[in-house]
């Protein structure tokens, strides 16, 4: 418990993904890709989470399927 208590404005948490499908091979964006787009800016990201412009530029640029996306 004193982990959890450590720093209470930084503890530790969690995530649960679900996943759901990825982009084709052919497709993907690598690291260097994804910060000449604007996508990220700085690595490792941690997590953050991307602005909409940014999800439409990386979904543009993967030619991700919009049709899976529930707004």
């Amino acid at each position: 418990m004193k982990w959890w208590d450590y720093n209470p404005q930084s503890r530790p948490f969690i995530v649960n993904f679900l996943y759901v499908i990825s982009f084709t091979i052919g497709n993907r964006l690598n690291l260097e890709r994804l910060m000449e787009l604007g996508i990220i800016s700085v690595a490792p990201r941690g997590f953050e989470p991307l602005s909409d412009e940014a999800f439409r530029t990386l979904m543009e640029n993967s030619h991700g399927n919009m049709r899976l996306i529930i707004d």
